[in-house]
């Protein structure tokens, strides 16, 4: 498909907005960054730093590049080990974050994605943002029904409270939107006629399209599946060369937010504060 189309989408490209490009770009490691905020809210950490949370995060993520889809999950935990978290708060705030983010995104692309595939149902924005609501205030009750399952392999399991799940689920949709602000920026900059497709439905599409690139876990990342997913519902709007145009540009910025975050949590340290001077002994003559 895309050798088919590959005049059409090169020829796109170089027209690009820079200014566009780079507004996606940040979009791009504000989605990334967001993540880390719906994760964070669940991880009961004691006395570990903000950094070294965001180092367990970061660089945990850049597992998922690798076939198999648990390795963001291992490095994720054994980073923790590492600053005195117990594998079970690691995973149980890593798989429960997953399930937020599924739940977030199963209720925006519901609420949305139906009017694509069939526009006789009409487009209700309100109706879709009151379907996000009702998630953010019910999803706590679902993420309870998960944490048995966890707590098999997860020792020292500590679920949180019903304020920090509906949080951590309010920061998924947030990290879907801004994933959809990633689409957005990338099709005005390249003066697609995509003004027809709403910030919600962007938002929608993308969610939709990371969930099937997360089911299809032997590839890393979802690469294929997430792209395909999001082609399919995009091409429903815009021309089949534009969507692909799209897509491609957003794994490319994704993955550059994913590794520019995580090799820069891996490189920088934290200035620690200098040991108090060493008190000389009295002078004995």
């Amino acid at each position: 498909m895309i050798a088919r189309e590959w005049d059409a989408i090169a020829t796109s490209i170089t027209l690009i907005n820079p200014a566009f490009l780079g507004l996606a770009a940040l979009a791009a490691i504000a989605h990334v960054a967001m993540s880390y905020g719906g994760w964070r809210v669940l991880l009961q950490t004691g006395e570990a730093s903000e950094w070294t949370t965001a180092r367990m995060f970061f660089v945990g993520q850049m597992g998922k590049y690798l076939p198999g889809g648990i390795w963001s999950f291992l490095a994720i935990a054994e980073y923790g080990r590492d600053a005195g978290i117990s594998h079970g708060r690691s995973w149980s705030a890593s798989l429960i974050a997953l399930g937020a983010s599924i739940i977030a995104g199963v209720a925006l692309a519901l609420a949305v994605t139906p009017q694509i595939i069939f526009p006789a149902l009409g487009d209700n924005p309100l109706a879709a943002f009151a379907l996000i609501a009702a998630t953010i205030a019910i999803a706590p009750l679902a993420l309870k029904l998960i944490t048995p399952i966890i707590a098999r392999f997860a020792k020292g399991l500590m679920l949180p409270g019903p304020i920090a799940l509906s949080v951590s689920v309010a920061a998924s949709v947030a990290t879907w939107l801004l994933g959809g602000l990633n689409l957005m920026l990338i099709a005005d900059g390249l003066n697609f006629s995509a003004s027809s497709i709403s910030f919600l439905t962007f938002g929608a599409i993308y969610a939709a399209a990371w969930i099937a690139g997360f089911a299809f876990f032997v590839a890393p990342a979802g690469i294929g599946a997430r792209e395909g997913v999001m082609v399919a519902l995009l091409a429903n709007e815009i021309p089949l060369a534009d969507a692909l145009v799209i897509a491609l540009i957003s794994r490319i910025l994704v993955t550059v937010a994913d590794f520019l975050l995580g090799g820069g949590a891996l490189a920088i340290r934290p200035a620690t504060p200098a040991a108090p001077p060493t008190a000389r002994p009295p002078h004995q003559g």
